[in-house]
């Protein structure tokens, strides 16, 4: 299965597959209370990047998925780190930091190294599990076992020239 491009803006569709414009205003108003606060909580953080992606990773969390791990690298470091892990169970939160702990991403590798090292988004509505244990590294495969993925979306954290990162939700 191929990943599936995301919706160009303001074509995007909502579940059931209402277009943008055919969201309910209920909806339409609780997305806008999420990006005020995130806004507010960006602009509270200044230059903490830490601080800043553990707050995404948690209203993302809190929003629209069930984990999310925020990933960045440092200028010319080929290596990625695992800055903010979040998960609404406790038990899968400690096994995503387990096999992120077990072993450190380069940029190339798995998913969120993929698109760090393409700054291609990649987005996957029906995950693909042959698909998801043949590109993983083999360290994080007890999630994709134990938990099992349905849907996925990886994002570049890109700015001024580069890709900083990549945030993982699932």
């Amino acid at each position: 299965m191929s990943p599936a491009p995301l919706p160009p803006p303001g074509n995007a569709t909502a579940a059931g597959g209402a277009t943008a414009a055919e969201v309910p205003p209920a909806d339409a108003a609780a997305r806008l209370r999420l990006l005020v606060d995130l806004s507010r909580q960006l602009a509270e953080a200044t230059t903490d990047f830490e601080y800043v992606l553990d707050a995404v990773a948690a209203r993302v969390v809190e929003l629209l998925g069930d984990g999310c791990a925020a990933y960045l690298r440092a200028e010319d470091d080929p290596w990625l780190d695992a800055i903010a892990i979040r998960h609404r169970e406790p038990a899968r939160r400690a096994l995503i930091e387990q096999v992120n702990q077990a072993r450190r991403l380069r940029v190339g590798e798995g998913l969120a190294g993929g698109v760090v090292a393409s700054g291609v988004t990649l987005y996957l509505p029906l995950a693909d599990p042959k698909l998801l244990h043949d590109t993983v590294v083999p360290e994080f495969r007890a999630y994709l076992e134990r938990v099992g993925v349905h849907s996925l979306l990886v994002v570049p954290l890109s700015g001024k020239a580069r890709v900083h990162g990549a945030l993982w939700l699932a």
